[in-house]
């Protein structure tokens, strides 16, 4: 059962699918939440103050089946009302949705086209894009519905953004329906001025949309010196080029460019930053076989997963960047003795910490009626390790059971009967029985 609250533009009840965002009698969108009505309330705005989402002619909820579920219910209403008419919104969402989400519906693509001619040269910059993204992607346009959007992306190109000409051109690659001349043609004609012109602001800084464009442009065989020149300048430097698929695409592609000669430009810088990238990093040290530029095999892994450094393992190159640190690193390593005797003695240390700690307990609530310092503690502690080694001798060496002679009473201050008395028991002293016995 559908959402009430939340697709309430299906609107079933009516002749029309209205996407009208104007119209907020639905929750295309969703509704700021109640601190940020709060806000907008103190900030002096009055009444409904629509969200991101509200912006973007596209946006679809899908964020969980129930949404999802309200997809599927629109696309078969239309399907049981095929003369359902509806708004230039719905129709590009809708075949946006469908293409994005990769559904095989030609039936709407072929009902929707029947209403293509009401909103000639009368389609956002948004919805044109969408339009075109649809039908290039799904494969399931007809000629006449791919050219409408076509011109439609055309006419609104001075307000598209260059992200989204870049999503156009890697659906050109996966385009069956026109002859990649034409595509080729219309690249240049209309898409690759967005690019250039919203370069610097809108792909320049972001080396996703840098990678996509250099990709798209080696699927779809397109060599233009100019939009390369533009790409390669920045591509190759960048930081955020650091996955090691990503860069060994890059990488084999420039070779290959490189030896069948078709960028005019130099690009020997370009492979060598490439090629440093692959020897330095160590996640494309190891996964990279840089001389047959290819990925080690699952077996070549495994045979070489012994055969690293310390500076592999630790993941901290900046450390060991210094000679001098280099070898101060290889004096501690090679003095273990004295950082096992380091840790034995904090051991130590935390254990008497700790056993003055429960003696502080002990006190605090009235346990214990004498007043021992940390010097008393100390020694019994000691005492305990003595114990602990001679029950260790006795069980080595077959040692015979000690006599109960009469020894010295220490007060432990930790074995105590909380039934019978508060006084702590009194332990003999075996630890210190058996030292003067091996004596």
């Amino acid at each position: 059962m559908m959402n009430r609250n939340l697709f309430k533009l299906l609107q079933l009840s009516t002749k029309s699918v209205s996407f009208n965002c104007t119209k907020l009698n639905y929750k295309f969108a969703t509704f700021p939440s109640k601190e940020q009505m709060r806000f907008q309330k103190n900030m002096g705005y009055n009444g409904f103050q629509p969200n991101i989402a509200f912006k973007d002619d596209l946006y679809f909820p899908l964020d969980n089946p129930v949404q999802r579920q309200g997809l599927e219910d629109l696309i078969n209403h239309i399907k049981v009302n095929p003369n359902l008419a509806i708004e230039g919104r719905g129709l590009c969402t809708i075949l946006y949705i469908i293409a994005r989400e990769g559904k095989d519906e030609p039936f709407i693509f072929k009902e929707l086209e029947r209403h293509l001619y009401k909103f000639k040269e009368n389609l956002s910059p948004r919805l044109s894009f969408g339009g075109l993204y649809a039908s290039y992607k799904s494969n399931l346009a007809s000629p006449y519905q791919v050219s409408f959007f076509e011109d439609e992306f055309t006419r609104n190109s001075q307000q598209i953004n260059a992200y989204e000409a870049i999503e156009i051109l890697q659906t050109m690659f996966e385009n069956t329906t026109k002859v990649n001349e034409h595509k080729i043609q219309y690249f240049h004609q209309s898409v690759k001025p967005i690019i250039v012109s919203n370069f610097s602001k809108q792909v320049r800084p972001y080396t996703g949309n840098l990678l996509k464009l250099f990709i798209g442009l080696r699927n779809m065989n397109i060599y233009d010196e100019e939009l390369h020149e533009l790409i390669l300048k920045y591509l190759p430097y960048r930081r955020g080029l650091n996955n090691v698929k990503d860069i060994a695409e890059v990488y084999e592609t420039l070779c290959d460019y490189k030896e069948k000669g078709i960028l005019k430009q130099n690009i020997d810088a370009h492979i060598e930053a490439l090629e440093k990238k692959l020897t330095t990093k160590d996640d494309c040290r190891w996964r990279y076989n840089l001389k047959e530029k290819r990925f080690y095999t699952y077996d070549e892994l495994i045979a070489n997963r012994d055969n690293y450094t310390i500076k592999d393992q630790l993941n901290h190159k900046y450390r060991f960047s210094n000679p001098e640190l280099i070898e101060k690193f290889n004096l501690v390593q090679s003095d273990k003795d004295a950082i096992k005797a380091e840790l034995e003695a904090r051991e130590r240390s935390r254990e008497l910490e700790n056993l003055v700690l429960e003696m502080f307990e002990l006190k605090n609530r009235g346990e214990v009626a004498q007043t021992e310092d940390k010097n008393t503690l100390k020694g019994t502690y000691e005492n305990v390790i003595f114990v602990k080694e001679g029950e260790e001798l006795e069980e080595e060496e077959g040692a015979e059971e000690i006599d109960n002679e009469p020894a010295e009473e220490v007060d432990e201050g930790l074995d105590f009967d909380l039934k019978s008395s508060n006084k702590p028991k009194v332990k003999k002293e075996k630890g210190q029985k058996q030292k003067n016995k091996n004596n």
